[in-house]
């Protein structure tokens, strides 16, 4: 069973501002948020508590999105061809766009950040030879001399790392 009180410490301050993002009304932002975190505890399958964060994104996405068609409803009702309208075309249409990746991707590229700066230095600085100058295992062997198979255990060391680091956001 999910531990429901770390998922909401970890999750319900993003989830409250994603929501206020579109709806722009903190307490419909709150009670939308909240009933999504409940849905998730309640619904979802243990043998997916791995998928959460992605369950809760679509929640979210669709409170969301069925909320402001709502208000646009409400407001062609009351006035025709309103601003609002418009304004709530542009919501929906963003919040369509959005994918759970955009959300999450900051929060990602902090953790790598935060990963690589606890690395030992040596580690680090192989690790970022290979994946983001594209060296090859022998060129940072003769960089750093040492072996080919040395290369190898401090890359599979930051990969072990950041896989620990990112458990959340990767499938098993």
């Amino acid at each position: 069973m999910i531990d429901y009180r770390a998922f909401y410490a970890r999750y319900y301050p993003r989830a409250y501002l994603f929501v206020k993002s579109y709806v722009h009304d903190p307490a419909v932002a709150e009670d939308l948020a909240s009933e999504a975190m409940v849905t998730v505890w309640r619904d979802l399958d243990p043998k997916r508590e791995a998928h959460a964060p992605q369950f809760l994104f679509t929640i979210l996405r669709n409170k969301c999105l069925n909320y402001l068609e709502r208000e646009k409803k409400r407001w062609a009702e009351t006035s025709a061809g309103s601003w609002q309208e418009g304004e709530l075309d542009l919501r929906i249409s963003a919040l369509n766009r959005s994918t759970e990746q955009s959300v999450f991707s900051h929060e990602i590229h902090a953790i790598i950040h935060a990963t690589l700066e606890r690395m030992p230095e040596r580690t680090r600085e192989i690790f970022l030879l290979n994946r983001n100058e594209e060296k090859s295992y022998a060129e940072i062997a003769a960089r750093f001399d040492i072996s080919e198979k040395g290369v190898e255990y401090h890359i599979s060391k930051a990969l072990r790392q950041l896989r620990i680091a990112l458990k959340d956001y990767i499938d098993a």
